[in-house]
């Protein structure tokens, strides 16, 4: 092994990460989701993390738009950054697909909910009645 083959790679992350000091942040994204996750087990915090899971999810929608949109440039070649682009769109649908399936999720509560609540609202001599 080359003497000082360590440094050079370790110069090299670091030279990287400063040029382009955004290159993380899709893994703090994840890490706030992570931690949404982590609080939402607890059944008294469920609908405050799930809130801020889906505000987290618009937000970041909305931030990885400009990169869906830009899309049509890398598939012409023109684009000056085409990993950037293509990181901003799977992020954006990733986080659309998010919000489908939380919209999703919270119609079928609610009709949920209306239903039991109907069924509960009913007096007892109109139920059936179950045969022994």
């Amino acid at each position: 092994m080359r003497r000082g083959s360590h440094r050079s790679r370790t110069r090299w992350v670091w030279t990287d990460t400063r040029r382009q000091p955004y290159a993380l942040s899709p893994a703090l994204f994840g890490l706030l989701f992570v931690l949404a996750g982590l609080l939402a087990r607890d059944d008294r915090k469920r609908l405050y993390a799930l809130l801020s899971a889906v505000n987290l999810a618009v937000v970041t929608f909305l931030a990885s738009l400009r990169g869906l949109l830009g899309i049509g440039k890398v598939f012409h070649g023109t684009a000056i950054h085409p990993a950037t682009i293509t990181s901003q769109t799977i992020m954006a649908l990733l986080m659309l697909a998010s919000l489908l399936i939380a919209a999703r999720a919270s119609s079928l509560a609610r009709k949920a909910r209306a239903s039991s609540r109907r069924h509960a609202a009913k007096p007892a001599s109109s139920r059936p009645r179950r045969s022994s």
